[in-house]
């Protein structure tokens, strides 16, 4: 909210200062020309101001304020990622067994824990799509399959790190396609 107001300052002084450049142009005096200087540093603190409070990527994240666009970037880059570390043959065998997971009503599970350590294939997915790690700050143990009461990661992160996991297997890996 803080940052939605500040950014409405910026437009609304970007706004009274192109008024009052055009009325400096029309009367040209010292009072259009006071308004229009007032106007333009305003405009140029509050964009600092913006700049400077705005909320980054990792806080978004960690508050659950991640968008669905950020889901999928992530699961593309796990997939691509995970693709890049197996054979195609495992890859398809990975499936497969995902299927059968999902059959006999094992939602959460995934098969790539079979074949690789897939928490650092998504850890480096994280690291290339959002530059930091959720690992970061010596936050090594974590179970990402339980709720998240007091758990070195976030549980904005663990609910990003888990819906963008089950995209990514839902959609059997594809990076290019269907996500």
């Amino acid at each position: 909210m803080k940052t939605f107001t500040l950014t409405n300052i910026c437009i609304g002084a970007s706004f009274l200062g192109a008024i009052s450049s055009i009325l400096s142009l029309i009367y040209i005096n010292d009072i259009a020309f006071f308004i229009m200087f007032l106007l333009t540093s305003l405009m140029v603190i509050a964009t600092l101001i913006v700049i400077n409070s705005s909320i980054g990527v990792k806080e978004l994240i960690e508050n659950g304020q991640w968008s669905c666009e950020m889901r999928r970037d992530l699961a593309k880059e796990f997939s691509k990622l995970l693709r890049e570390e197996l054979s195609n043959k495992e890859i398809v065998e990975l499936n497969r067994r995902n299927i059968d997971y999902r059959l006999q009503g094992f939602k959460g599970i995934c098969a790539s824990h079979e074949f690789c350590d897939s928490n650092m294939t998504m850890d480096e997915a994280f690291e290339n799509t959002f530059g930091f790690s959720p690992f970061d700050n010596n936050l090594v143990q974590i179970n990402l399959n339980e709720i998240c009461y007091g758990d070195p990661m976030d549980c904005g992160t663990v609910e990003l790190w888990n819906s963008s996991w089950r995209m990514a297997v839902n959609h059997e890996l594809n990076e290019y396609n269907t996500l």
